[in-house]
C-alpha cells in the first residue's frame, strides 16, 4: 500500500484533473447530482490508486 505522501500526491493529481461537471455537481444542492459526482470521483481515485499499485508491482518485479 502506498504511504501517506504517495496517497496525497495521487489525490491531488485526481482532483486537479477532475472534470468541471464533477466540481459543479459536488457543490449541487440536488442530492442525486452530488451522489453521481461523488461516485465518479471515488472511481477516479480508486483507478489512480490501482494504476499506481500496478506500476509499483512492475517496477519491483524488474529488480
Amino acid at each position: 500500500m502506498a504511504d501517506t505522501a504517495d496517497l496525497t500526491e495521487i489525490l491531488t493529481q485526481v482532483l486537479r484533473q477532475a472534470p468541471q461537471w464533477i466540481r459543479l455537481d459536488l457543490a449541487s444542492k440536488e442530492a442525486p447530482r452530488r451522489e453521481r459526482a461523488e461516485d465518479a470521483l471515488a472511481a477516479m481515485i480508486a483507478n489512480a490508486i490501482a494504476e499506481t499499485r500496478t506500476i509499483t508491482v512492475k517496477v519491483h518485479r524488474q529488480h
